[in-house]
């Protein structure tokens, strides 16, 4: 679902930790402002994340991640646009 996310998650994140962070991410994409920060906190480690959407135009949305597990953080940006015809969030960054 979100190609470049999924590159740091594999390896960082258990599949627990990558459900909340997806969690927010559609969170985020259907019901945030621009602006709004949305957190998530694993309560089975030290993992923890935020998203935040940066920009909206058209049914685009630019989304910022933040993820911090095993005392590494990773930061990066991505865009995501609603298909119409399917109602799913497409990430366009590959």
């Amino acid at each position: 679902m979100v190609y470049n996310a999924m590159q740091w998650h594999n390896t960082k994140l258990s599949s627990y930790d990558q459900n909340l962070h997806t969690s927010a991410v559609l969170l985020a994409l259907n019901r945030a402002e621009n602006g709004e920060l949305v957190e998530w906190y694993s309560d089975k480690g030290d993992s923890a994340g935020k998203v935040m959407i940066v920009a909206t135009w058209n049914n685009c949305r630019r989304i910022h991640h933040y993820i911090q597990a095993d005392r590494r953080e990773r930061s990066w940006g991505e865009t995501a646009c609603m298909n119409t015809n399917t109602n799913r969030w497409v990430f366009t960054d590959k």
